[in-house]
Order: C-alpha cells, then sequence, then structure tokens
C-alpha cells in the first residue's frame, strides 16, 4: 500500500520579480521519479506560493520545504487511496484546504 511513498518527488520553482514589493510570482512544477509522473503535492501549489510570497524568500524555502517534507507520506498515502478505490470501482478524492490540509470525498456525493 504505500509502494508510492518510496518514489523520487520532485518540485522546481520558478520566480518572477522576487525582489518587487508584492514579493513576486512562483510557478511551481510538481513531477515523480523525473518522468512528468503525478506528484500529490501539486493540486495544492497555490497554497505553497501563497507561503513563498509570505516574507523573505530564505525563510519562506525553508518553510515551503518542511511542509512539503512533513505532508509527503500523508499526500502519498492519499493517492495510494485514490487508485485503489479507482481500481475496485469506487471514487475517493482529495481536496487542499492548506499547504497541509486535505479534505477527503468518498464515494460520489453529487
Amino acid at each position: 500500500m504505500t509502494d508510492g511513498l518510496f518514489q523520487s518527488y520532485s518540485v522546481s520553482i520558478t520566480s518572477i520579480d522576487q525582489l518587487s514589493a508584492t514579493g513576486g510570482s512562483y510557478s511551481l512544477r510538481f513531477s515523480r521519479d523525473g518522468h512528468g509522473g503525478d506528484n500529490p503535492h501539486g493540486d495544492a501549489e497555490p497554497f505553497f506560493r501563497n507561503l513563498l510570497r509570505a516574507g523573505k524568500l530564505l525563510s519562506s524555502l525553508n518553510r515551503v520545504v518542511s511542509v512539503l517534507r512533513d505532508t509527503l507520506p500523508i499526500v502519498a498515502l492519499l493517492e495510494t487511496f485514490r487508485s485503489e478505490a479507482v481500481a475496485r470501482g469506487g471514487f475517493l478524492d482529495s481536496f487542499p484546504k492548506a499547504a497541509g490540509w486535505y479534505r477527503l470525498l468518498y464515494g460520489d456525493s453529487r
């Protein structure tokens, strides 16, 4: 069940005008295994961009790396659970509510 946890995950951060008064803008690209596979952190990209703009770049970058490390086990398991649900004909989806807070939807509640 935790096979996904032991894969290589990466994030590429591009900054535009980071020294501006507004903190600049950032683009994050999440991937897995160096082959462009899905990285479960990708859904929370807007929250990670906000963390990067929250202060000085060095401290903000350290915070992003810390949150990524701390949340990798849970997002990897969420992705495993989602894949297993789909394989069984079910439905499970997760929605990021913040950089380290996710909401789960079991079944189709529409």
